[in-house]
């Protein structure tokens, strides 16, 4: 008897623009979040990939990914891994589509791409809560976030962490901006508008 496989593994290529990263438990940046004309899809980046990506690109920049999909032929779900990833613009490369349906196709994607998001990309900042870095304005930081979050209506999103010392006590206020890691010292109140937006701009990635 003939024994089908249950995983059919085919090249891919997709352009679109990149929205951002998605963890999981052992990686803020495994897997890479694509928006295209066909749907949104979720795409595993292997290690040797993530920092080019990190370098190279921002939210926002139009890319071309290619790489091996696995679909799993039972229920239709499609799993994507990417071995290159460059610029583009706009139909400058030849796409290769997932194997099966494009009506099912990006659904599946989207629908794994969201409930592992929502999971992993839990967004927060992180405040140094030692008395060094409170003296230095740290109080009137965690307000002034507070209060911009809660206008913005991103507090049910992002929430704010009070942490341990972060090794820069002469230069506080410190923060780390999270899932980003982006770390700034002598965060002053004026800053905080600027660093929200700059962090927490692809609204998106919280719905």
């Amino acid at each position: 008897m003939t024994k089908f496989k249950a995983k059919l593994t085919e090249p891919f290529s997709l352009e679109g623009r990149f929205i951002g990263f998605a963890p999981d438990k052992k990686s803020p940046f495994k897997y890479l979040l694509l928006a295209t004309a066909n749907g949104d899809y979720l795409i595993k980046l292997p290690k040797y990939l993530r920092i080019d990506v990190i370098r190279c690109f921002t939210p926002g920049d139009w890319i071309f990914v290619s790489g091996k999909q696995k679909v799993k032929l039972k229920t239709g779900e499609i799993w994507l891994k990417a071995d290159n990833i460059i610029q583009a613009s706009p139909g400058q490369f030849q796409e290769i589509l997932p194997a099966i349906a494009l009506k099912t196709a990006p659904a599946t994607a989207k629908s794994f791409q969201r409930s592992s998001a929502s999971k992993a990309t839990k967004a927060k900042v992180l405040v140094c809560n030692k008395s060094s870095c409170m003296k230095r304005g740290g109080k009137a930081i965690c307000k002034l976030l507070e209060s911009e979050l809660r206008e913005q209506g991103l507090t049910d999103q992002i929430s704010i962490q009070l942490t341990g010392c972060m090794g820069h006590c002469k230069v506080g206020p410190n923060l780390v901006f999270m899932p980003d890691k982006a770390r700034y010292r002598r965060v002053s109140p004026k800053m905080i508008p600027d660093l929200i937006s700059k962090h927490f701009c692809a609204p998106d990635l919280y719905k």
